[in-house]
């Protein structure tokens, strides 16, 4: 009997975008940060209009918030063009450069506020109860309907038992991604029907951990998974579509952002996401390390309670380890993403470091917040980013060196403070040279 083929996508879409040395306007994969595609549909009106309005119609959050975006956008013209708010419904006019009956502002809304109710609701609610909700939580609810896609995914989430709760080995993965992402909230979450829950996560919130389950309109991940790319809300107080989420108004979480969670087969179940209280500014080198993270993730999610051979894991070193030890191709994307975000201006200058030994039989962990693996030529490797990450390093390549009796590398990049600051290496090769 042949076995069902599988295949893995990569699951790294920001990974590839960031290593094209052409990279032509915004990342396509960024569906949801695009509000370009509904101002343009909205603008063209006629069959292009209203092909939006049924999308956002029928739960597409990508249309969803391109609406918000253009309604925002009308206000926003109307007060400056014409200088009273109350004239906004004549900027959305000149917005879209064709005359406006009265009420096209309540036409224009009407796809994300005055949904009709799902066809399995959690709860009946009226028509006079869907004009009061906000056009997020609207969307979400519309989430959970039957259509085909999440009849599959519900499939894949009851064959391999995704939505469980809590899972050792996602926290031990949540614990790697906060070594090199400085984000208070790590969660891994699977979105089944109309919950969301949040299989792993690790928390320094001051005011607690969230709730295990959540209801599924109450989650930014339900909107990932619906759009299959990821998502990234940098102040969702200054989002017209996110301002009233209920994770807004509960927990003041105003930043996520998150990739979709995919099994081995393809189902995205669900995602890897990160959030805070504060404003952020998201780089794509974030996602990029999400979606790194997310192919074990996937993985882990996949196998249930039964640990398989896997492709991203140097299996002998992590069993002897007690965590996981990295695969050379994985443990290099890894290195890759922290290379360039340490050679990227941004708003929270980040630095890492590659610490480089000898080979070995079994690569040890040696704590420190040393993420371990092995590169392609059998020597064993480790990163360390984030906070003290000059410190960290040095304390981590003195320990080994103890422990392996052998010498251990070490090249910090120091991420550029001017404009004219030298370019780091230009690859993990060049990285790992300079560590040797």
């Amino acid at each position: 009997m042949t076995s069902t083929p599988r295949f893995e996508p990569s699951g790294a879409q920001a990974l590839a975008w960031l290593r094209d040395p052409v990279r032509r306007g915004p990342p396509a994969f960024l569906p949801a940060m695009q509000a370009s595609e509904a101002l343009g549909a909205w603008g063209r009106g006629g069959p292009d209009r209203e092909a939006f309005e049924a999308r956002a119609a029928a739960g597409d959050s990508a249309a969803a918030r391109g609406l918000a975006f253009v309604h925002e956008a009308a206000l926003e013209l109307g007060a400056q063009q014409l200088g009273a708010p109350e004239l906004a419904l004549q900027g959305l006019a000149v917005l879209a450069s064709a005359p406006l009956r009265a009420g096209a502002r309540r036409r224009l809304l009407a796809a994300v506020e005055a949904l009709p109710a799902p066809a399995a609701p959690a709860k009946a609610w009226s028509a006079e109860e869907a004009q009061g909700l906000a056009p997020v939580v609207a969307i979400g609810r519309l989430h959970a309907q039957a259509a085909p896609r999440e009849v599959a995914r519900r499939a894949a989430i009851a064959r391999v038992g995704a939505d469980v709760r809590g899972d050792a080995r996602l926290e031990q993965v949540l614990d790697r991604v906060a070594a090199v992402l400085d984000f208070p909230l790590l969660v891994v979450s699977v979105v089944s029907g109309g919950e969301t829950v949040h299989r792993a996560f690790r928390s320094r919130l001051a005011a607690g951990d969230p709730p295990r389950v959540v209801p599924r309109e109450a989650s930014f991940c339900t909107h990932c998974v619906a759009d299959e790319a990821p998502l990234l809300i940098a102040n969702a107080l200054q989002d017209p579509f996110f301002a009233r989420h209920p994770a807004v108004q509960a927990f003041g979480l105003v930043a996520y952002f998150g990739v979709p969670l995919r099994l081995p087969t393809g189902e995205v179940v669900g995602t890897l996401c990160g959030y805070d209280q504060r404003p952020r500014v998201l780089l794509l080198e974030d996602v990029a390390m999400l979606e790194v993270f997310a192919r074990r993730c996937g993985e882990i999610v996949a196998a249930g309670a039964v640990e398989v051979a896997s492709p991203h894991l140097d299996v002998d070193s992590s069993r002897d380890a007690g965590v996981d030890v990295y695969a050379p191709a994985f443990f290099e994307d890894v290195a890759d993403v922290l290379r360039m975000a340490a050679s990227t201006p941004g708003a929270s200058p980040r630095g890492a470091a590659l610490l480089v030994g000898p080979a070995l039989d079994r690569v040890p962990d040696p704590g420190w917040g040393l993420i371990a693996g092995r590169l392609r030529d059998g020597r064993a490797a480790w990163l360390v980013a984030g906070q003290d990450v000059g410190t960290r390093a040095g304390a981590g390549a003195a320990a080994l060196r103890a422990r392996l009796g052998a010498p251990v590398g070490l090249a910090l990049l120091s991420p550029p403070s001017t404009a004219g600051a030298p370019p780091g290496p230009v690859s993990v090769r060049d990285w790992v040279a300079l560590a040797s």
